[in-house]
């Protein structure tokens, strides 16, 4: 067989050949380093964008080991559950609990991927309910605790807001909130706010943020006059977003209202360790267990009062 003539060029188009030949390597190591290292760059900046210990996948026990709990909880509330877990573990011997901490939105999105979390643990409605609706967790087994209510809140630079009605005046141009109806403070904050009929009034105003986490942020940079957030609010110990100091409490939403949100903590429907997490959930409602919550970041109370609204 007689070998085909291979016209190599004249000395700039070979040249050209190597170089474009080159360029080509380039791209693709550029391609298999970020194909490498894209999956731990992103936890870095889950990491850093408002939680203070990232999610752990290869934590979760195996299904078939009754002796090891995993709980997804807010990442704010992980000092308060971690303070309760040791105490647990050493009231049941043999039994531990890996604590998972992750941004609300974040836990309930592994969840809807197919995660298996013993107990999950979140602060109001919103997030739970969507979950439930979707089958995921079991109502019957869900329990509140703490007592958190809606207020007004303003940048430690800026003055305080006397009010809700100083919402519609021209003092105040931008009102930070994070999401109604993906949100518990979101939603809590448009239920209150429109039953008070300022909502309607105050839609040029709003800038919306995906995250609790990120309205705080944004409030203790200044960069709204006002905003919403719960008290107690356990963000404002969420280091690096949210400096001490930055951020003033103000005026309740629904003054009106006895109505109150509560942290609540709930059993997936696939649990295999369904009898161990209703363990774990009565110690955390005890009364001893709900003062390690307030001293962590959560609010001490009664586990179930009445609530009207």
């Amino acid at each position: 067989m007689t070998a085909p003539d291979v016209h190599i060029g004249e000395p700039g188009e070979q040249l050209f050949v190597l170089l474009s030949a080159e360029r080509g390597l380039r791209r693709g190591i550029v391609k298999l380093i970020w194909k490498t290292l894209a999956p731990a760059l992103v936890g870095a900046v889950v990491l850093v964008a408002g939680c203070a210990r990232p999610m752990s996948p290869g934590r979760q026990p195996a299904p078939g080991d009754p002796n090891v709990l995993t709980v997804y909880v807010a990442c704010a509330f992980v000092p308060a559950v971690e303070a309760v877990r040791g105490k647990f573990e050493a009231a049941n011997a043999g039994k531990s609990v890996k604590v998972d901490g992750g941004a609300p939105d974040t836990l309930v999105k592994k969840i809807e991927d197919g995660a298996t979390p013993d107990v999950l643990i979140l602060l109001g409605e919103a997030e739970f309910g969507l979950l439930e609706r979707e089958g995921f967790m079991d109502p019957s087994l869900r329990k509140g605790v703490g007592a958190f209510k809606a207020v007004l809140a303003t940048p430690a630079s800026k003055p305080a807001v006397s009010g809700i009605s100083a919402l519609t005046s021209d003092a105040v141009k931008s009102i930070a909130m994070p999401t109604s109806g993906t949100t518990s403070l979101g939603t809590d904050a448009e239920h209150s706010l429109a039953r008070l009929g300022v909502w309607t009034k105050i839609q040029n105003k709003l800038v919306i943020h995906p995250r609790q986490s990120d309205t705080m942020a944004v409030l203790a940079k200044g960069e709204a006059d006002v905003g919403v957030m719960y008290d107690p609010c356990p963000y404002l110990r969420l280091e690096g977003k949210v400096p001490t100091g930055s951020v003033k409490p103000g005026g309740a939403l629904n003054q009106s209202s006895t109505r109150v949100t509560r942290l609540q903590m709930g059993i997936h429907k696939k649990s295999p360790r369904a009898g161990l997490a209703r363990r774990f959930i009565e110690f955390v409602s005890s009364n001893e267990s709900q003062v390690d919550l307030a001293a962590g970041s959560a609010a001490a109370g009664d586990a179930d009062p009445e609530d009207s609204d």
